[in-house]
């Protein structure tokens, strides 16, 4: 290769060699990346196709902050602790109560029925059940559940509730919220 002054270069290429020299020598900028050798992409003849992307991974919605939990499927109990004994300078350790929602079905066009079960241990106390609030929910907005036989207070013991709300006919799955002593439980599922 012959060396050329830059004196008889024409004026535009002197300007423009500092601009490709740096353009040459610098680093890609975002969104480039290099392949690595052999992997085809824009070698050979015929047209380029893009590397595959890989798949986004799934998020569960509930593991995202602030999203609310999907709910205990029908049938399956969720426990609460409560303190044990009759009062607070009493108190022993805590004891779990246990709520069940189940034999969730329609009883008559609009109405689902099912079973609330509270399991109370021996918590040294009778247990207060008369703030307890049973809401069902289609999608349209919580509606209260009724019942006619919930008792004031419980002793140690199994306790079932046959309670029945109103429901849209071909609403698809249910949220039933039990609401008592401070704790918000839901169970979901679809009425059988």
């Amino acid at each position: 290769m012959r060396n050329v002054p830059l004196r008889s270069l024409p004026s535009c290429l002197v300007l423009l060699a500092p601009i490709a020299l740096l353009a040459a020598c610098s680093s890609p900028g975002p969104g480039l990346e290099f392949l690595p050798a052999g992997s085809g992409y824009g070698t050979g003849p015929g047209p380029t196709v893009p590397p595959p992307e890989a798949p986004s991974p799934r998020v569960d919605p509930s593991a995202l902050p602030g999203a609310e939990p999907a709910g205990t499927p029908f049938g399956e109990p969720v426990a609460v602790p409560f303190p044990v004994g009759a009062y607070e300078h009493e108190h022993d350790g805590t004891a779990e109560v246990l709520y069940t929602v189940d034999d969730v079905a329609a009883t008559a066009p609009g109405t689902v029925g099912f079973s609330l079960t509270v399991e109370v241990p021996d918590l040294g106390r009778v247990f207060g059940m008369g703030n307890m609030a049973v809401t069902c929910d289609a999608g349209d907005g919580p509606v209260a559940a009724v019942t006619d036989d919930a008792p004031g207070e419980a002793e140690a013991g199994t306790h079932a509730f046959a309670m029945e709300c109103p429901v849209p006919e071909g609403s698809g799955e249910l949220l039933v919220a039990v609401e008592h002593h401070g704790e918000r439980l839901e169970f979901t599922g679809v009425p059988g």
